[in-house]
């Protein structure tokens, strides 16, 4: 019987070769994306595969959108000048505004095949050689094949489902980053509220919640920048 009190014996079962490519890319925030979109634009057939339902990853799925650090190129110019940011000023931009670039992006090549609502499974590896990935779609269980598998997940999952070494966090004690939580707030009158940038620190009054956050980060009873 398949069924036990511990496991579940999943029945074997062909799965349908969906699609065949020169590179299949992993996920399509600002890495999967530009990479999809560059080989693509080289000439290189392409299936981006995205779990979400639409591209930009942290970018537009986490509202994370500062692009931090001193990444340049034609793509992040031509990425950046389409919504209405360039890299001479503060790389803000509109998440919504980044989702329709990127979409634009990847229409325009007929090349670049997109897979949405897709969830990365297995590798297919041969020999020692990774030639393809399963997927989970609404349409159920298949297979693409590739020349090139990109792992563009954000987490390294095909790499680590493929048997390549990884570690979590510190090496003394495993301890990770703390979560980023970016959010959005509607019905704020502007003209009496204090902005700041996205690296801004405000004096706050003593007592205050800020205040007492921030000397509890420094006590260490809270982690830190808490408060920033």
């Amino acid at each position: 019987m398949p069924l036990t009190k511990s496991s579940y014996r999943e029945p074997a079962k062909e799965i349908p070769v969906a699609g065949r490519s020169d590179m299949i890319v992993v996920g399509s925030g600002p890495a999967g994306l530009a990479t999809a979109v560059t080989a693509a634009r080289r000439g290189a057939s392409v299936r981006l595969v995205e779990r979400m339902g639409w591209l930009g990853g942290m970018s537009t799925l986490g509202l994370m959108n500062p692009w931090c650090g001193s990444a340049s190129g034609d793509l992040v110019t031509e990425i950046l000048g389409k919504t209405g940011v360039t890299l001479g000023q503060k790389r803000l931009f509109s998440s919504e505004t980044m989702k329709s670039v990127a979409f634009g992006l990847v229409d325009e090549l007929p090349n670049l095949a997109l897979s949405l609502y897709t969830c990365f499974s297995e590798p297919i590896v041969e020999d020692g050689r990774i030639s393809g990935v399963v997927v989970e779609a609404k349409e159920g269980r298949k297979a693409y094949l590739a020349d090139v598998v990109v792992d563009a997940s954000g987490d390294g999952d095909v790499a680590a489902r493929c048997g390549v070494p990884f570690s979590v966090g510190r090496d003394e004690d495993r301890a990770v980053q703390p979560m980023t939580l970016m959010f959005r707030l509607g019905g704020v009158r502007m003209s009496s509220s204090r902005s700041a940038g996205f690296e801004t620190d405000f004096k706050v009054p003593k007592g205050s919640v800020n205040a007492l956050a921030a000397e509890a980060s420094q006590r260490g009873d809270l982690p830190p920048n808490t408060g920033h």
